[in-house]
């Protein structure tokens, strides 16, 4: 009798916990991306400001990063220092499926742009071409934010329930 209780104990607190994981994650990919909108702000005002070179660039960018997408960068700023023959749009390319796992592949869609723009056109082309990619990057903000607030009440729920459901049929 006590085992079967401590069973389905640990299984409801399983699947709650699993629940609020899926929670976590959609949290963190909210985060990654309002973090990336932060520093494609740094990314701008230092192209419009400071005619840094393309490596200099990132390393002010990944100086006021924080958590994967400081990852991102500083992974950026080696392969661009080690580089052989490879263009900086195929290192950035790289460098965000690896680093950056939390995002979505429209959310990567998106920030993978930037590398083709970077370091090609002058700098009042590549601030036009950031302003356009910038924009799509808040509205898929603010998409993920309204998507995010119904998805982590569904995840938890679901969690709850299904723990409740496997306690009353077991």
């Amino acid at each position: 009798m006590i085992v079967n209780f401590i069973g389905k104990f640990l299984f409801f607190s399983g699947s709650c916990a699993l629940g609020l994981a899926f929670a976590m994650d959609l949290q963190k990919r909210l985060s990654t991306l309002k973090e990336m909108q932060k520093s494609l702000e740094v990314l701008d005002r230092e192209l419009g400001f400071a005619l840094l070179p393309v490596e200099g660039l990132l390393s002010k960018v990944a100086s006021n990063a924080k958590n994967e997408v400081k990852f991102f960068f500083d992974e950026c700023i080696v392969r661009f220092a080690s580089r052989q023959e490879e263009r900086l749009e195929d290192i950035w390319k790289d460098s965000l499926k690896v680093e950056l796992p939390s995002l979505e592949e429209d959310d990567k869609a998106i920030i993978e742009e930037i590398g083709s723009v970077l370091g090609r056109y002058d700098g009042e082309s590549q601030q036009k071409a950031f302003q356009n990619i910038k924009n799509r990057l808040e509205e898929n903000l603010e998409k993920v934010k309204n998507e995010i607030g119904q998805k982590i009440k569904i995840y938890v729920v679901l969690g709850v329930v299904f723990g409740v459901f496997f306690i009353v049929v077991f």
